[in-house]
């Protein structure tokens, strides 16, 4: 469904700084370890649903690299003497032919820049050019600053009855409609 790479890395700039977005690929391994070990407990609860406290490198490999008809999964990256430091991530799996699970994680020191626009924008055009209508996300309901998120791009939303959580379904055309810097 979607090519290797069907991404093209660019620079992009958060906070009058450069940062690089590309497809996560494997040999992102170990940036994703370090990305994951640099989250707060709180961070591992609101985007995971539940504390734990390591990832494998065979957990970060499934992460990283997602077949290609399965869906897209982005990164954020400053590079820093030649290496590149994870700051963001985004994904999307698909669930149906035409909906995919979307889900995203920013390091706390890099929240509040629009790293999870960006990357959301990003996926629903990869979505949109791949025949895919909707999204589909779980949000905790005390992740207020996720929800807000979605909420700006007029979703659905139903209750998760089992876990305290929310799930936006958002139309990939209205996501591609309004402008990153918009929002």
């Amino acid at each position: 469904m979607v090519p290797p790479d069907s991404v093209n890395a660019r620079w992009v700039t958060f906070n009058h700084a450069p940062y690089r977005l590309r497809q996560l690929h494997s040999g992102d391994e170990s940036r994703l370890q370090d990305f994951f070990h640099s989250h707060s407990r709180e961070t591992v609860h609101l985007r995971y649903g539940y504390t734990f406290t390591s990832m494998s490198r065979e957990r970060a490999h499934c992460l990283v690299d997602i077949e290609e008809d399965r869906g897209v999964a982005l990164g954020i990256f400053s590079v820093v003497a030649h290496d590149e430091i994870l700051h963001a991530v985004g994904r999307y799996c698909v669930e149906s032919n035409r909906s995919a699970e979307i889900a995203f994680v920013v390091r706390e020191s890099k929240r509040r820049c629009g790293m999870a626009t960006t990357l959301l924008h990003e996926l629903a055009r990869c979505a949109g050019a791949h025949g895919i209508d909707l999204f589909r996300a779980y949000v905790l309901r005390e992740n207020y600053p996720m929800r807000r998120l979605f909420e700006r791009y007029h979703p659905a939303v139903a209750e998760d009855l089992e876990g305290g959580s929310l799930e936006y379904v958002i139309k990939v055309r209205d996501i591609n409609r309004i402008s990153p810097r918009a929002t």
